[in-house]
Order: C-alpha cells, then sequence, then structure tokens
C-alpha cells in the first residue's frame, strides 16, 4: 500500500470540477465560453479553519479559510469551480493553485454563492 492509499481512508467526502473552457463554434466561428464539468464524485477530504480578525487589539469576528485535500494526480487547476459534498451539506467554492505533495493534493479554497 503507497501513501497516497493510506490518506485516502481520511476523504470522507466527493468533489465534483468544473472549469471555464473556451471553444470556436465551427457554424459562427465564435468563440464560447462555458463551465464544463471534468470531475465527477472525486473522493476528498475538506478542512475548515477559522481564525479571529482583530482590530485594535478586540476581536471583531471570524476568518474562515478552507482548504480540500485529495489524490495527488487530481485534475484539479486554479480557478477551477469545486462543488464538495460534506456529510449531508453541498458547498460551493473556486479553487486557488493547486500544491502538490508525493502523497496528496493541498488546495486552498474561496467559498462561493451559487
Amino acid at each position: 500500500m503507497n501513501e497516497a492509499d493510506i490518506l485516502a481512508v481520511l476523504y470522507s467526502d466527493t468533489c465534483d470540477i468544473e472549469r471555464k473552457v473556451s471553444a470556436v463554434n465551427p457554424d459562427t466561428c465564435v468563440t464560447d465560453n462555458r463551465i464544463e464539468k471534468v470531475v465527477t464524485g472525486l473522493r476528498c477530504r475538506i478542512d475548515e479553519e477559522q481564525s479571529p480578525v482583530l482590530l485594535e487589539n478586540e476581536m471583531q469576528s471570524f476568518y474562515t479559510t478552507y482548504t480540500l485535500f485529495t489524490y495527488p494526480n487530481a485534475n484539479i487547476k486554479k480557478g477551477d469551480f469545486i462543488t464538495v459534498n460534506h456529510y449531508g451539506d453541498t458547498y460551493y467554492f473556486q479553487a486557488s493553485k493547486p500544491f502538490r505533495y508525493s502523497n496528496h493534493l493541498e488546495v486552498t479554497l474561496e467559498l462561493k454563492e451559487r
């Protein structure tokens, strides 16, 4: 069993990856931009971390960051739209630049409204 397989037991969530693509319409010769699903049902794990926002040494609110963990060969690119299913809840994110390790991929996510 390799390291990626060992980490996979932690992947309790699933996600779908969508990407903006440009294609020339052969009928009109116009470039169309559209969102295309590139991955469905990818096993992953989402992590949420909250940090306090301080203003003049007083806590004003919390800043939440989200990180996606998945397989090192996952097809995720900066700017992709990621829908995560986490214990019955659905979250929508946009990906920052993925960072690959030998045994997993980490992607910082920005929460989006849909």
